[in-house]
């Protein structure tokens, strides 16, 4: 009894102390907040339609996500035809172990539109301009140089052009800029060039 006496005394005086030692509300002494142990951060947006408006610059990234991810769907129910079109000859076509690789490769293929499409749908234009880049570029090159090694080089110019174009339109920028803004930031990029004024870049 004594000690549970002696217990509540003690927490009393400390009580009033830390009321006697605390700054008054006129105070400018800042006090910092002890850090939380739980630290809730906002949840990611999964919106995944916000589209502003279309526009004929948008055709082309769009042409090419529909294609990569109807094409390559196909490519995992009929694989033979799919690895004929695409321009493999017959002898790696009839090889099982060979329709596997390609049904798998198209499986990502397929993501690569699902991502071109989402990021349509979210307003990315940008980053789909640095996707039709990175893939028309590299898969293109990929691409034209198996299909010329297998012994089928139509196929192989077919898809280093079509790559070629596809890329290209990834550096330029076409899904977020449009034909005229485009040659009014090439003029404005000559007449300034030499001049000391610092030229625009996209």
């Amino acid at each position: 009894m004594h000690c549970l006496l002696w217990v509540s005394c003690f927490r009393a005086s400390e009580l009033a102390k830390c009321q006697q030692n605390a700054p008054s509300p006129s105070s400018k002494l800042s006090i910092s907040q002890p850090p939380s142990l739980i630290h809730i951060t906002a949840l990611p947006d999964f919106n995944f339609v916000k589209m502003s408006a279309f526009h004929l610059r948008h055709l082309p990234a769009l042409f090419v996500a529909t294609t990569t991810t109807i094409g390559s769907a196909f490519a995992l129910i009929d694989t033979p035809s799919c690895m004929e079109a695409f321009g493999l000859p017959a002898h790696v076509r009839d090889s099982p172990p060979a329709q596997s690789v390609f049904a798998l490769n198209n499986a990502r293929t397929f993501v690569f539109g699902l991502l071109l499409w989402t990021c349509y749908t979210n307003d990315e234009y940008a980053m789909m301009d640095r996707i039709l880049l990175i893939v028309g570029s590299v898969c293109g090159a990929v691409d034209s140089w198996v299909c010329w090694k297998e012994g089928m080089p139509r196929k192989a110019v077919f898809r280093f052009v079509s790559s070629g174009i596809v890329a290209g339109l990834g550096a330029v920028g076409m899904t977020q800029v449009s034909l005229e803004d485009l040659g009014a930031k090439t003029m404005l990029t000559r007449s300034t060039r030499g001049s000391g004024i610092p030229s625009y870049k996209a």
